[in-house]
C-alpha cells in the first residue's frame, strides 16, 4: 500500500515487549532483596536497642556490631522480642537465598 498524501498510513500491531510471564527466579530476586533490605533495618534497629541498653556492658554494645553476636546481645540486654525479630529476619531470608531457584 502507498502513501497518498494526506492521509494516515495504516498503524502495524507491535507485539507487546513484555508477554506477562515472570520467571520464578525473577520472583526470587524480588523476595530476597526485599528480605535482605528488612534483615539490615532489623538489625540496626536491634543494635541501636542493645547500644542504648542501660543493662549491656561496653563489651557486648560493641560485639553487636557483628551481626552473628547481635541476637545473643540482645537477649542478655533483656530484649527477648528484638532478638527472636532478628533471628526471623534473618532465617527467611537465608530460607529464601537457599531454596530460590538457580
Amino acid at each position: 500500500m502507498d502513501f497518498v498524501p494526506g492521509h494516515a498510513r495504516p498503524r502495524r500491531r507491535r507485539r507487546p515487549c513484555y508477554d506477562g510471564d515472570v520467571p520464578p527466579s525473577l520472583h526470587a530476586l524480588l523476595a530476597a532483596v526485599l528480605l535482605g533490605a528488612a534483615a539490615l533495618v532489623v538489625h540496626l534497629a536491634v543494635w541501636r536497642r542493645v547500644a542504648r541498653a542501660s543493662s549491656t556492658t561496653r563489651a557486648w554494645r560493641l560485639l553487636a556490631l557483628l551481626p552473628p553476636l547481635t541476637p545473643i546481645a540482645a537477649w542478655r540486654a533483656g530484649l527477648r522480642g528484638a532478638a527472636l525479630a532478628w533471628v526471623v529476619a534473618v532465617a527467611l531470608y537465608l530460607a529464601v537465598r537457599c531454596l530460590a531457584p538457580a
